[in-house]
């Protein structure tokens, strides 16, 4: 089993009965607005890192986590200026949290040209998502080349909705999906993930 499980938050996990298998790795990525509480059977219920997107509303609760490393992505400008981070950092207890902001400084310029090529970014018209940017901050910053990913559809086709609400068209539509999903397919391919839900 990988060290490090990176949760999305696609409609694939429901009915999954996954949870156990998730809570059983070392670090559990989680990423925005996850919900726990009432899916631990499906999702788990750990969390030890948190990615948040920083042009959402900071709707995740926080009250379900239990602490750990927030890794805060925004694509462009300063982080601590988005809408909404300000009142989000009140509600973080420093002593349960560790705060770090990253941006494209941290994935590097041959990563943006990559996804750029690869038509996910777009110079602002097109971003990665934040389960994207999991995954590529994960082999980044932790010590784990193959992390397992769970939760972020399936290989051969998009799927829309999330497991805590499925209706359709809840999905960002700044993000090239079926882009992504090929490029999830090209790094498990590579042997640098490996998807649990499939």
């Amino acid at each position: 089993m990988a060290k490090t499980i990176i949760v999305g938050n696609a409609l694939t996990l429901r009915g999954s009965g996954l949870g156990e298998q998730i809570d059983g790795h070392d670090t559990v990525v989680r990423i925005n607005a996850y919900r726990t509480r009432g899916h631990e059977v499906d999702v788990g219920s750990r969390c030890h890192v948190w990615v948040l997107g920083l042009w959402l509303n900071m709707v995740a609760n926080i009250e379900e986590t239990c602490g750990g490393n927030i890794w805060a992505w925004a694509g462009g400008g300063p982080v601590i200026h988005r809408k909404g981070w300000r009142e989000f950092l009140d509600k973080v207890e420093p002593e349960q949290w560790q705060v770090q902001h990253h941006n494209w400084d941290t994935l590097g310029l041959a990563t943006y040209d990559e996804l750029h090529a690869c038509g996910i970014a777009d110079n602002g018209q097109l971003w990665p998502s934040t389960g994207l940017v999991a995954v590529l901050l994960v082999h980044k910053l932790l010590d784990d080349i193959r992390p397992d990913i769970v939760g972020f559809g399936p290989r051969d086709k998009q799927v829309d909705g999330h497991y805590y609400d499925p209706r359709e068209g809840v999905f960002g539509r700044m993000h090239n999906w079926e882009a992504e999903r090929h490029f999830l397919n090209r790094w498990e391919q590579q042997g640098l993930l490996r998807r649990l839900d499939e």
